[in-house]
């Protein structure tokens, strides 16, 4: 799943900001293959290019879908790939998340994740438009 260090130094800033422990020897690779699967992510080189692109916003939306379990080895890329199904909009998103067997990730965290306003944890997650297959949405904190 790591071409590299980057996934588990974004994983152990997962466990590190939500106070959970990082368990390495669990894995997200059934999670992340279903969801890599799902949006048509065809290599690990391709996934990996997702991984550097979105690494910012990933830490961001991990600090506002806080983990309340053990934080396993590939839980960055699973938000990222969440990102990534974002950009689809809200309908396609919502399909994403049904579609999933492997994942546990209830339907309303697509509004979460599309940003309606959440507040949670301390983050507000504000939906600036999506279009033209970007991300144009951002993340603020209101610490």
């Amino acid at each position: 799943m790591r071409p590299d260090d980057r996934v588990r130094r974004l994983d152990e800033a997962i466990s590190a900001h939500s106070g959970q422990p990082f368990n390495p020897a669990e894995d997200a690779s059934l999670h992340v293959f279903e969801k890599a699967q799902r949006l048509g992510i065809q290599s690990v080189n391709d996934l990996a290019g997702f991984v550097q692109k979105f690494q910012d916003i990933g830490q961001k939306l991990a600090r506002c879908m806080v983990p309340t379990t053990p934080v396993p080895a590939g839980q960055s890329v699973s938000y990222i790939l969440d990102i990534i199904a974002a950009q689809q909009g809200p309908q396609a998103l919502r399909a994403y998340f049904q579609s999933l067997k492997l994942t546990t990730t209830a339907e309303e965290y697509v509004g979460e994740l599309l940003g309606y306003h959440v507040s949670t944890k301390g983050c507000t997650i504000h939906l600036l438009g999506i279009g033209n297959g970007a991300l144009t949405r951002a993340l603020h904190d209101e610490m």
